[in-house]
């Protein structure tokens, strides 16, 4: 028996997939056993069951396996509709039960499937381990155990480029009524507005007063602006009334306005149809396009957030239904991939999706320095080195306070006073928060004409780089110790130093 692989997606976000593939196990309960495993969060199997209720027949969780084995070791034909959460504990488990795939053929429904490495043992990035669930799912694969996987999720592109026969799909229209990107409302707040509040949570000072008003303006919204829990309950204790925190502590979902972060996301519905979006850093795309999803529903969105944001989550839109309409899932895994491939993907935060295969094309600009050595003859930048005080030295002890607004108006000041004939006024500037934004920020849409940052190994020290020209390929600039090395576009995906030519095809 072969498993036959049919994708359940959709468009966008919060258009009924858990009551599609409900209605799907439901027309087929009475010959199949459908084994169901919602994203792994309690409250997203709550959600489950609750529509499940009146519709699927004997629903069975982890508790029930070593029952349905024995009975099926004594002849039984029981069937089956096992719920239960989509993690490594409860598919080690579930190797039990579907080992008697010879009793009836057995049917399963993986929701956020994109979150899953469909097409190969996935390794950790850093750990080079087995990523457990996946090596766990895999395995049901191969055995073929399972007749008919229904791999669900909104998130579905990587899929593409996955070299494995696909019957099909099943395509999720949007239910009557509801809306969703076409009628959301966007409006704009650049980064540095949620990283004042940010900044002001963390130095205990009152937030802005127009942050203040937007939440008083937007009584019915979900605020999704920072992951970490301390900053939740700050922003909670301003009308604590109607403000409920949702994170792994704390589930207050009947506040009128939420606050959360990672909760925030994969198949969670609520009423709220407004939600202001922000992180200092963003992730993959899979990420941002299910948070930006929750307020879909009957209700038009109303979405603040970044205008690269906006115009991000537009083209997504457009490669997805491009998709659909060409029914590439109907395609050959060949034709597949290279329809794939040929596709220009609007991708300005430069993240594939978690499991993005290694063919995978990114279609954005990601700059780099290398070890090359450069020459003074191309040098783009200029440098200068501040001394920030002794008092800043505990930034290089203890880097995690190199965070917030503060370290960059430090080496402002002291620029201004240590290089007074340098004016850096009306430039685009931009902190190094961290050692791999180093290599970022140049030539690219977030570009700064003004970086600064610690010099690693000398404590208290920082340096100013000043952009003098444009950024191309091969052309010179400083590390963060102060040496001239080479610039490349794609450097980290191509390897090597690639040069523009003229047009008469000469390397400039």
């Amino acid at each position: 028996m072969q498993t036959k692989i049919t994708p359940v997606i959709s468009e966008q976000e919060q258009t009924g997939k858990t009551t599609k593939i409900i209605n799907i196990g439901k027309l087929e309960q009475d010959t199949h056993n459908n084994i169901f495993l919602p994203y792994g969060r309690k409250i997203v199997l709550a959600d489950f069951l609750s529509k499940a209720a009146g519709n699927l027949k004997n629903i069975v969780d982890r508790n029930d396996i070593n029952r349905l084995c024995k009975a099926y070791s004594q002849g039984s034909t029981l069937t089956y509709n096992f719920a239960d959460l989509l993690n490594a504990t409860v598919l080690t488990e579930l190797s039990k039960l579907v080992r008697w795939k010879n009793v009836r053929p057995i049917n399963m429904f993986p929701d956020e499937a994109d979150t899953l490495a469909l097409g190969e043992h996935a390794k950790d990035k850093k750990t080079g381990c087995l990523i457990q669930k996946d090596s766990l799912f895999w395995n049901f694969l191969k055995s073929n155990s399972v007749k008919h996987l229904y791999p669900i999720s909104a998130s579905w592109w990587d899929w593409l480029w996955q070299p494995i026969e696909f019957e099909s799909a099943i395509v999720i229209d949007p239910y009557e009524g509801f809306k969703g990107i076409d009628e959301t409302t966007f409006i704009i707040r650049d980064k540095e507005f949620y990283e004042a509040v940010r900044v002001a949570i963390e130095e205990e000072k009152p937030v802005p007063q127009q942050f203040l008003n937007d939440v008083l303006s937007y009584p019915n919204s979900m605020i999704d602006i920072d992951t970490r829990v301390k900053v939740h309950t700050a922003l909670t204790k301003i009308h604590p009334e109607v403000m409920g925190e949702v994170n792994y502590l704390r589930k207050q979902l009947h506040k009128s306005i939420i606050v959360g972060g990672h909760s925030l996301s994969r198949s969670l519905s609520v009423p709220q149809h407004i939600m202001m979006y922000s992180r200092r850093r963003y992730g993959n795309r899979a990420e941002i396009n299910q948070h930006l999803g929750r307020p879909n529903g009957p209700r038009e969105p109303i979405v603040f957030l970044e205008e690269e944001v906006v115009k991000y989550r537009k083209e997504d839109l457009k490669f997805k239904r491009k998709a659909i309409e060409e029914k590439v899932f109907d395609k050959t895994i060949e034709d597949r991939i290279r329809w794939a491939e040929s596709q220009e993907i609007y991708n300005p935060f430069n993240f594939p999706s978690p499991k993005a295969k290694p063919n995978r094309v990114i279609n954005g600009v990601r700059s780099s320095i290398t070890k090359n050595r450069g020459s003074l003859e191309n040098l783009t930048e200029i440098r200068e080195v501040v001394w920030l005080g002794p008092n800043s030295i505990s930034w290089w002890n203890n880097p995690s306070t190199w965070t917030g607004h503060k370290p960059g108006l430090a080496i402002k000041k002291a620029l201004s006073e240590q290089h007074p004939h340098i004016n850096i006024k009306g430039l685009e500037f931009k902190t190094m928060m961290n050692d791999d934004e180093f290599t970022k920020f140049r030539g690219t849409q977030r570009g700064a004409a003004v970086r600064v940052g610690k010099i690693p190994n000398r404590p208290g020290w920082a340096y100013v780089h000043i952009q003098t020209d444009a950024y191309k390929d091969g052309c010179s600039v400083f590390n963060e110790e102060g040496d001239i090395v080479l610039y490349s576009k794609n450097g980290e995906v191509r390897g090597n130093i690639e040069y523009e030519q003229t047009e008469s095809g000469q390397e400039t």
